[in-house]
């Protein structure tokens, strides 16, 4: 059973911010805007704390007020001569979790990195399977949910752009296609040049993407047996969670592919080879960019080839 609420003035250097608080950021216009609105009117609507010990309290709801009115008092003796008006409750950590994350995603002045590490934080504590519950509680689509989560995966890098504006949302949903790390950065590079490499819609990275993925009827492995149709790496399966439309299979994730064909080659080239009259194969590039689709025949070996002993 919950406990009441209890009204205080609680002095500001008693009062310490939440770890499990998913809002990191306060700076900004709107943070400015909040700051201006205290120092001319005082806090109006009272912030949620949870008593600990030692005369200590926990803000449970309302950091932004109390960041804000910290400001304030700093320039004007202190946070031990100031007070904020507070609801003081009794909870557990379980329930200050649920009342803080469900408190913070449902406010729209949350960004959106913010808004998907919230999401996640509250699914890795309560599990996958706590998705639906989340979705009810906030009005958020699960679907919408888990895209968002899915973006977090992309190197810190490019969640710095996302942060700042830099790039939108949907780039990095197209990014997350990517496997390979070095070209997602290449990628990011491009999308943040100011010259003729600079990519600009989320079309034309798709479009870059797409046009550099490996077609699937090129592999000479089992494509059914190392699962390939129904990898996330596969265009096809990507169109589905992507919301994108897909001509063909392709492979978007090279180091993936090579492995499977280098296995295949590798266990088949004894009897495959003897037409190229070699003991072994080679690439001609590593897989570099824009050589991804290269997985055909050169055509005869060269005389070193036949000269080398292997």
């Amino acid at each position: 059973m919950k406990t009441e609420k209890h009204f205080q003035e609680i002095i500001l250097a008693n009062i310490q911010p939440s770890p499990m608080n998913p809002r990191k950021t306060f700076e900004g216009k709107k943070f400015d805007e909040l700051v201006a609105s205290v120092r001319k009117v005082d806090v109006i609507e009272p912030i949620l704390l949870r008593p600990l010990s030692e005369g200590r309290y926990e803000i449970v709801a309302g950091e932004r007020r109390y960041r804000a009115s910290c400001l304030i008092a700093s320039e004007n003796g202190g946070p031990e001569k100031h007070t904020i008006p507070a609801m003081v409750q009794e909870m557990s950590d379980d329930e200050a979790f649920d009342l803080m994350t469900i408190e913070n995603l449902q406010r729209e002045d949350l960004n959106e990195l913010e808004e998907a590490q919230g999401f996640k934080v509250y699914l890795d504590k309560k599990g996958k399977d706590a998705l639906p519950e989340l979705a009810e509680r906030t009005g958020i689509n699960p679907q919408y949910i888990a895209r968002r989560i899915m973006v977090l995966s992309l190197p810190s890098k490019v969640l710095k752009a996302w942060e700042k504006g830099q790039i939108k949302y949907g780039h990095c949903e197209q990014l997350c296609r990517v496997k390979d790390k070095k070209l997602v950065l290449e990628y990011l590079d491009r999308l943040q040049a100011d010259d003729y490499r600079r990519i600009e819609t989320v079309r034309e990275l798709k479009n870059h993407i797409d046009e550099h993925a490996i077609p699937l009827k090129s592999a000479r492995f089992n494509v059914e047996e190392t699962g390939c149709h129904a990898c996330q790496s596969n265009t096809e399966c990507q169109s589905r969670l992507f919301e994108e439309k897909s001509e063909g299979s392709y492979c978007t994730n090279s180091a993936c592919f090579k492995k499977n064909q280098t296995g295949w080659l590798t266990e088949n080239w004894k009897k495959y080879g003897k037409q190229f009259g070699t003991n072994g194969f080679r690439y001609r590039t590593d897989l570099a960019y824009g050589d991804n689709h290269n997985f055909g025949w050169e055509g005869k070996p060269g005389e070193k080839c036949r000269e080398c002993p292997h």
